[in-house]
C-alpha cells in the first residue's frame, strides 16, 4: 500500500495495512510514504500476535520505505522461527519516534538515512541487519537481538545519540562505527562470535562491551573511543553422572562423577585510535580489559589513556565418587562385612595465552589510572613494547594450579556363626599440588618507556628483555619462585597426606595409629628465569628462579642494586602417634614426629658488561650492589670498563656470590607412660648438612665495594680490574660445617630421677677457595676452605687472611638434677692453603687453628637450653688446654700454610701465623722467599726515579702502586719455616726487637722455627730507633750468603770514578739477637762490614775540567784531596754488625768483610761479630772484598769468652821490598805511618796532635801516599 502525500493518522494508515493483509490474505505487505507525507498520532504498523491476525495475513515478508515523516514505526513479527517472516525497512524521511520491527521468524532489516528520533530496535529468528547511513540521525539507540541462532550487524555512518546495542543467543554479532555514538557500543552472545569496529571516523563517547561466553571476539578501535572498552569470553560448562548402583554378587557399588570446564573464545583487540581522553577534567577512563577462556591479543599503536587487562585463563574440576559395599558371610554367619568409600577430585589451569603489543602510548589521561599493562595467561603471557610508552607499571604473569586430592575409608567388621569378633578402621586424606603455568615474557624493544615497574611471572620461564634505547624508570622483577594454589607458601611441588589405622576386637580392645606427612618437593619443570638488559633500569633488577637457572645479563645500565636467585627448598614433615585401646578408650604410648628441610634451586649467573658506547658516561654499570645466590651454582662476571657502585653518591659496589645452603633434618620418638599423658623418655636426633655448588666472582672492571663469594664445592674471586677504593674486604670461603646431634631425655617430668643424654659430632665440609689478583685490590682478603690458593700478580693494599674456625670433632653432655658433666673430644681437619704472591701485597695472617671455649658452650646451651643452662667453665676444661687471646681454647685444624713470595714481589706487612698465648705455634706455616724481592721495605722507591737510591736492591713501585704504600717494617711471627730459595738477592726489613717486660712477651722481629738460607743472597735489614736490634726466635742455617745489614752503594763520581771511589758500596749493619741456633755450612757465606782506622773527610774528586796552553795542547789534570780522619767524625762508611746468639753457634764457610779503598787500616781494627752462650764450633775463614799485601782480616774465636771478632792486620811495607834500600825506606814508613795514625787520631778527637799548620800537612801526605800503595 502506498500512504500519499500530506497529512494523516497513524490509525488510518494502519486501519489501511489491516485491510491490506486481510482482504484478501495476503501474507506479504509493502508499505511505501511518500515524501510531503506526514501521519500524526499512532505509530505506522501492526503486531501479528498481539493483533491476533491468521495465518497467511501479514506472517510474510514486510518491506517499507518511508520518505515522509511519521511519529513512529512499529511492526511485530509472527514470534516464532520463520524464514518467511521477514522485515525490511529504510527510513529517509523523519521518524519522531522510535523504529521498532521484533519478533520476526525470518531476517530484520532497517537502514536509516533520514531521522529518527528515538531508537532503532529490530529483533528477529533470523538475521537483524541495522544501519544508520551517513547521512542518518538517530535520537536514541540502535538495538539489534537475534532470537536463536541468527546473526546481528550493526553498522553507524551517521549520528547516534544512543547506545549501539547487539546481542545474540547463539549467533554472531557485529558493530561497525565510522560516525558519532553518544553512547555505548555493546555486543554480547552466548555461543558466537563478536566483532567490534571503530573506523578511523569513528566516535564512540561511551564504553565499548563484548561478551560471549564461548565465542572469539575481535575488538578494533582506529578512531576514538572515549569510555572503557571490555572484551569477556569465558564460561563454565558443569556435567555430572550418577549416581548409579550395580551389584555384582555380594559386593554392592555407587558412583557417581561431576565436572566442570571453562570455556571460551579468543580475543583479538586492535587499538589504533584513542581510548579515552586526555584534557578537560572530563574523567573518561579508557582503560581496556581482555578475559578469554582461551587466548587473548591486545594491540595498541595508538593511545590509551587508562589501564590495559588482558586475562587468558580457565580451569577444570572433576570429581568422582565411589562406595563399595561386600557382605562375604556365609550362610552361618561367618565371614566380614566391608564398607569403603574413595572420593577424588582433581583442579586444572586450562587456559590459554595472552600477549599484550604496544608501539603506542599506554597514560594515565582523564582516566585516574595509572597506565598500567597487565598481561595474564595459564599457557603463556607476553608483553611486547616496540617503540611504545608506559606511564605506569607492566606485568606478565602464566601461572597456574594443578591441585587434587582424596578422601579414602574402609571398615572391615569381622563374625564368626553370627558373633561379632572385632574390626578394622583405616581411614586417610590426601592433597597434591603441582606447579603449572608457561611462559612469562615481556620485552622492551626500540626507545620504549616503561615509567613504572615491570614485573615478570612465570610457571615454566619467564624473561625479560630490553633493547639498547628502551628504559624502565623503576624496578624490573623477573621471577619464577612466586608461590600460588592452595598451598601458597611455597614455590615446589606439595603433598599433604594423613591416614589413621584402628583395629579392635569385640571388647574395644586394641591399637591404633595415626600418620600424617607434609612434603615439598622439586616440580616436574624447574623453570628459569632471564633477563637480558642493553637499555637503562633506573631502578633494582631482581630476577628469581626457585628451582630452575637465573641469568641476567646486563649490557645497559642498572640505577639500583642486581640480585639474581635460584635459592627454594624441599621439605617434610609429619608424626606417627600409635594408642592402645582399651575398652574403646585410646591411651598414646609414643610419637614419632619428623621434620627435615634442604634448600635446593639451579644455577644462579650474573654478566655486567655495559657496552662500550655507553663507559665513560659518568653512569655507573650498576649504581647499587649485586648479588648472585644458587645452590646449583652462582657466578658474578664484570666486564672491562664496566663499574659496579656509584662513586658519585657514595652507594654499592658490592658483589656477592653464594653458592652454599643447609639441609636438616630432626627426628623425635616420646614414649609415654601407662597413662598416656607422662613423657617417659624423649630421643631426638638432629642433623645438619651443606649443600651448594661452585661460587665464583670475576671482575674485568671497577667495583667500588666489598666482595663475597661463599660456595661449597669452590669458591674463586678473580681480579683483572681494580677492587675496592681502600679499605674494603674480600672474602671468599668454601668451608661450613655438618653435625649430628642425639638427646634422650629421660624422665622428663620429674626432675629427681631425669637423666639427659647428649652427644655431638661436627666435622667441617667444603671445597677450595682461590684468590687470584692482576689488577689493583684495595682493601683486605679473606680466605676459608678445605684448600685454598691466594695468586697475586698486581697490587694489594690489605692484609690477607687464610683459615677459618669450625669445630671438628664430639662432644658428650651427660646431666642429672646436680651434675653435668660434659667431655670434648676435638679432631684436627685438615685445611691447606698456597700462597704466591708476585706483585706489591699487605701482609698475611694463618689462623683458625682453635675453637674457643664459649664457642662451644654457646652450641651446646642453644641445644639443652633451658633445662641445662651451661657456663663455659663447666665444658671440659682439661679438654681446652690452650689459651688464645685469653680465651680457653682447644685446637680443631690442623692449618698447613704455605706462603710463597716469589721473584720481584714486595710485600709490605706482617705475616702472622696463629699462636697461643704461650707462644706456641698453631699452624704448620711455610714462607719461602724466592729469587729477589722485599718482605718491608726502609725505602720505597718510584719508577720514575732519577736520584741513587740508599740501598741496593731498592724496593720500586709500579705506577699504578704509588701514594698506596709507606716504608713498612714487618714482623714474621708463628712460622715454622722460612726458606731463602733461588738465585737473587732477598730484602727482610724488620721491626725492632722488644725484649719481654714483666708478663709481657717479647716482641719478636722473627718468630720461627727455622731461617734457612738455601740459595741466593738474603739482606737482613731492621727499621726502628737508633739502636733497634733484629730479634729472631729460631735457627738461622746459612748456606748461601746472609748479609746482616743492608748493602749501601757509595756516591758515583762523576769523572775519575774509577780511581777515586772508596766503594763500590758499604755494608749498614744490624745488631742481631737470636733465640736459637747459628748454623753456616762450608757452602755458607756471612756479609759484615769493617771500618778503617782513617779515611778521608769526602770523597776524592778529579776536575771535571783541565787547562792547556792551546786548544790541542797537552791538558793538565787536577784532583780534590780531602784530610783523612776518623770515620766517627767523616762518616761512617759501614756500621757494624753484630750477632748474639743464645744457643750454638756452627760457623764454617766464609766471613765476607766489606772494606773501603783509598783508607787506612790498623792491625786491631774490627769488632766482636758472634758472641753465643752455647757450643761453639769455628772454621770459617775472613775474606775481605780488596786483596792488600799490607792489610789481611782474620776470625778470632775466643772459646772461653764465646766470641768470635773480626780483625786486621797491617803488614811491614818491607814485606814488598826488593831490596835493601827499599826495606829501609819501607821500614821507615812503617814507622811514619803508625805515627801519622795516631796524632790524627789524637786531633780528631780534640787533643793536642800536631803543632802547625806543616806538620798537618806532611801527616796528611804521607797518609795520602799509604792509602795509595
Amino acid at each position: 500500500m502506498n500512504v500519499p502525500t500530506g497529512a494523516g493518522t497513524g490509525a488510518a494508515v494502519n486501519a489501511d495495512i489491516a485491510t491490506a493483509i486481510t482482504t484478501p490474505a495476503n501474507p506479504d505487505l509493502t508499505v511505501t510514504i511518500a515524501s510531503g507525507a506526514d501521519i500524526s498520532g499512532a505509530s505506522v504498523g501492526y503486531d501479528f500476535v498481539a493483533g491476533g491476525f491468521a495465518a497467511g495475513q501479514g506472517d510474510g515478508a514486510i518491506n517499507l520505505n518511508n520518505d515522509g515523516r511519521v511519529t513512529g514505526l512499529s511492526f511485530g513479527g509472527v514470534g516464532v522461527a520463520s524464514a518467511a517472516n521477514s522485515f525490511t525497512a529504510t527510513n529517509n524521511g523523519e521518524v519522531v519516534g522510535s523504529v521498532s520491527a521484533t519478533d520476526f521468524g525470518g531476517a530484520v532489516s532497517v537502514t536509516n538515512n533520514g531521522t529518527v528520533g528515538g531508537s532503532v530496535v529490530g529483533s528477529g529468528f533470523g538475521d537483524v541487519t541495522l544501519a544508520n547511513g551517513l547521512a542518518g540521525e538517530v535520537g536514541g539507540s540502535l538495538v539489534g537481538q537475534a532470537l536463536d541462532a541468527a546473526n546481528v550487524s550493526i553498522t553507524n555512518a551517521g549520528t547516534v545519540d544512543g547506545d549501539l546495542d547487539g546481542s545474540a543467543t547463539t549467533g554472531t554479532v557485529s558493530i561497525a562505527n565510522s560516525g558519532d555514538v553518544a553512547g555505548s557500543a555493546f555486543a554480547s552472545t552466548s555461543e558466537g562470535a563478536i566483532s567490534v569496529t571503530n573506523a578511523a571516523s569513528g566516535r564512540i563517547s561511551g564504553d565499548v562491551s563484548a561478551g560471549s561466553e564461548s565465542g572469539a571476539i575481535t575488538v578494533a578501535n582506529n578512531g576514538q573511543v572515549l569510555g572503557q572498552t571490555d572484551a569477556f569470553s569465558r564460561n563454565t560448562t558443569f556435567t555430572s553422572t550418577g549416581p548409579t548402583t550395580t551389584v555384582s554378587g555380594t559386593t554392592t557399588t555407587t558412583q557417581s562423577s561431576s565436572s566442570q570446564q571453562t570455556v571460551g573464545g579468543d580475543i583479538d583487540g586492535t587499538y589504533a585510535g584513542i581510548n579515552g581522553s586526555l584534557n578537560f577534567g572530563a574523567g573518561n577512563d579508557g582503560s581496556i580489559t581482555q578475559v578469554s577462556g582461551s587466548n587473548s591479543t591486545a594491540t595498541v599503536t595508538g593511545t590509551v589513556y587508562g589501564d590495559i587487562y588482558s586475562e587468558a585463563s580457565g580451569s577444570s574440576f572433576a570429581t568422582q565418587n565411589v562406595a563399595v559395599s561386600t557382605d562375604s558371610r556365609d550362610a552361618a554367619g561367618t565371614g566380614s562385612v566391608v564398607n569403603s568409600s574413595n572420593n577424588t577430585f582433581n583442579v586444572a589451569s586450562t587456559g590459554g595465552t595472552s600477549t599484550v603489543n604496544i608501539s603506542g602510548t599506554v597514560a594515565p589521561g582523564d582516566s585516574g589510572r595509572n597506565g598500567d599493562v597487565t598481561s595474564r595467561g595459564d599457557t603463556a603471557s607476553a608483553v611486547n613494547i616496540n617503540g611504545g610508552k608506559v606511564s605506569g607499571n607492566v606485568s606478565s604473569t602464566s601461572q597456574g594450579v594443578a591441585f587434587n586430592g582424596a578422601f579414602t575409608s574402609e571398615d572391615t567388621d569381622t563374625y564368626d556363626a553370627g558373633v561379632f569378633q572385632g574390626s578394622t578402621s583405616v581411614s586417610g586424606t590426601q592433597f597434591n599440588q603441582a606447579r603449572a603455568g608457561g611462559d612469562a615474557s615481556v620485552s622492551l624493544q626500540g626507545s620504549s618507556l616503561v615509567s613504572g615497574n615491570v614485573d615478570v611471572i612465570g610457571g615454566a620461564s619467564a624473561s625479560a628483555a630490553i633493547g639498547s634505547a628502551a628504559k624502565v624508570e623503576q624496578d624490573v622483577f623477573v621471577s619464577t619462585a612466586v608461590p600460588t594454589g592452595p598451598f601458597a607458601f611455597t614455590e615446589g611441588d606439595a603433598s599433604s597426606t594423613a591416614s589413621s589405622t584402628r583395629t579392635t576386637d569385640a571388647a574395644g580392645d586394641g591399637t591404633q595409629v595415626d600418620t600424617s606427612l607434609f612434603t615439598v618437593s622439586a616440580p616436574a619443570v624447574a623453570a628459569d628465569a632471564a633477563l637480558d638488559n642493553a637499555g637503562r633500569i633506573d631502578g633494582d633488577a631482581t630476577v628469581a628462579a626457585g628451582f630452575g637457572n637465573v641469568t641476567a645479563t646486563i649490557i645497559g645500565t642498572v640505577g639500583g642494586s642486581v640480585n639474581a636467585s635460584a635459592f627454594a627448598s624441599t621439605s617434610s614433615s609429619g608424626s606417627t602417634s600409635e594408642y592402645s585401646v582399651n575398652g574403646g578408650l585410646n591411651t598414646l604410648t609414643s610419637q614419632t614426629v619428623i621434620d627435615s628441610f634442604a634448600d635446593a634451586g639451579g644455577q644462579a649467573n650474573v654478566v655486567i658488561d655495559t657496552a662500550a658506547a655507553l663507559q665513560g658516561k659518568g653512569v655507573p654499570s650498576v649504581a647499587g650492589n649485586v648479588f648472585a645466590s644458587g645452590v646449583g651454582g652462582a657466578s658474578i662476571t664484570v666486564g672491562s670498563g664496566s663499574v659496579i657502585g656509584d662513586a658519585a653518591a657514595g652507594t654499592g659496589g658490592n658483589l656477592f656470590a653464594n653458592s652454599l645452603g643447609e639441609s636438616s633434618s630432626d627426628e623425635t620418638v616420646t614414649t609415654y607412660a601407662a597413662d598416656g599423658f607422662t613423657p617417659a623418655t624423649v630421643a631426638s636426633t638432629f642433623s645438619t648438612a651443606a649443600v651448594g655448588g661452585a661460587a665464583s666472582v670475576t671482575n674485568n672492571g671497577t667495583v667500588l665495594g666489598d666482595v663475597g663469594v661463599q660456595g661449597l664445592t669452590s669458591a674463586s674471586l678473580v681480579n683483572n680490574g681494580d677492587l675496592g677504593t681502600g679499605g674494603n674486604l674480600f672474602g671468599v670461603s668454601a668451608l661450613d660445617a655438618e653435625s649430628t646431634v642425639t638427646l634422650t631425655d629421660t624422665n622428663p617430668t620429674n626432675a629427681g630421677i631425669r637423666t639427659l643424654a647428649a652427644t655431638v659430632a661436627a666435622m667441617p665440609v667444603g671445597g677450595n677457595a682461590s684468590f687470584t689478583n692482576s689488577g689493583n685490590a684495595f682493601g683486605d682478603v679473606e680466605l676459608e676452605g678445605l684448600t685454598g690458593s691466594f695468586t697475586n700478580n698486581g697490587i694489594l693494599t690489605g692484609v690477607t687472611t687464610l683459615g677459618g674456625s669450625v669445630f671438628s670433632g664430639s662432644a658428650t653432655v651427660d646431666a642429672t638434677i646436680n651434675t653435668t658433666n660434659v667431655a670434648v673430644t676435638p679432631i684436627a681437619a685438615a685445611q691447606t692453603y698456597t700462597v704466591d704472591q708476585n706483585g706489591v701485597s699487605g701482609g698475611f695472617n694463618v689462623t683458625g687453628a682453635v675453637s674457643t671455649q664459649s664457642e662451644v658452650a654457646s652450641a651446646l646451651s642453644s641445644l639443652l637450653s633451658p633445662a641445662v643452662p651451661l657456663d663455659a667453665s663447666q665444658v671440659d676444661p682439661a679438654a681446652f688446654n690452650l689459651t688464645v687471646r685469653g680465651e680457653a681454647a682447644i685446637k680443631t685444624a690442623d692449618i698447613k700454610a704455605t706462603i710463597n713470595l716469589n721473584n720481584g714481589s714486595i710485600t709490605l706487612g706482617d705475616i702472622d701465623a696463629q699462636r697461643d698465648d704461650s707462644g706456641a705455634f698453631l699452624t704448620d706455616t711455610t714462607v719461602n722467599l724466592n729469587g729477589a724481592g722485599f718482605l718491608g721495605a726502609s725505602e720505597l722507591r718510584l719508577a720514575d726515579a732519577t736520584t741513587p737510591a740508599n740501598f741496593t736492591p731498592a724496593a720500586t713501585l709500579p705506577e699504578d702502586a704509588e701514594g698506596l704504600f709507606s716504608p713498612t717494617a714487618v714482623r714474621v711471627l708463628g712460622v715454622n719455616t722460612v726458606n731463602k730459595t733461588g738465585a737473587g738477592t732477598f730484602v727482610v726489613t724488620g721491626a725492632e726487637y722488644v725484649p719481654a717486660d714483666g708478663s709481657t712477651p717479647a716482641g719478636w722481629t722473627m718468630d720461627v722455627g727455622n731461617l734457612n738460607v738455601q740459595a741466593g743472597e738474603l739482606q737482613l735489614d731492621v727499621d726502628g730507633s737508633d739502636d733497634a736490634v733484629f730479634g729472631i726466635k729460631g735457627n738461622i742455617n746459612n748456606d748461601a750468603t746472609l748479609v746482616l745489614g743492608r748493602r749501601a752503594p757509595t756516591f758515583v763520581q762523576t769523572v775519575g770514578n774509577s780511581i777515586v771511589t772508596p766503594g763500590p758500596e758499604a755494608i749498614k749493619g744490624i745488631e742481631l739477637y737470636q733465640q736459637g741456633n747459628y748454623t753456616q755450612t762450608a757452602n755458607g757465606t756471612t756479609v759484615v762490614g769493617v771500618n778503617p782506622s782513617l779515611v778521608r773527610f769526602g770523597n776524592l774528586s778529579v776536575n771535571d775540567g783541565g787547562a792547556a796552553p792551546e786548544v790541542l795542547g797537552p791538558i793538565t789534570g787536577g784532583v780534590s784531596v780531602p784530610y783523612f780522619t776518623t770515620p766517627t767524625n767523616a762518616g761512617v762508611f759501614s756500621i757494624p754488625s753484630s750477632v748474639t746468639v743464645d744457643g750454638n753457634l756452627n760457623l764454617a764457610g766464609k766471613v765476607a768483610v766489606t772494606v773501603s779503598k783509598d783508607s787506612l787500616y790498623s792491625t786491631g781494627d774490627g769488632y766482636t761479630l758472634f758472641t753465643y752462650t752455647g757450643t761453639g764450633n769455628v772454621t770459617a775463614t775472613a775474606a775481605p772484598t780488596l786483596a792488600s799485601q799490607f792489610v789481611t782480616f782474620g776470625l778470632k774465636h775466643d772459646a772461653t769468652a764465646k766470641t768470635v771478632s773480626i780483625e786486621a792486620t797491617r803488614n811491614s811495607y818491607a814485606t814488598g821490598a826488593t831490596n835493601p834500600n827499599a826495606a829501609s825506606a819501607a821500614v821507615g814508613l812503617d814507622s811514619a805511618l803508625a805515627d801519622v795514625i795516631a796524632r790524627v787520631k789524637t786531633d780528631a778527637a780534640g787533643g793536642n796532635g800536631f803543632a802547625s799548620v806543616t806538620e798537618i800537612a806532611n801527616a796528611q801526605d804521607i797518609a795520602n801516599i799509604a792509602a795509595g800503595l
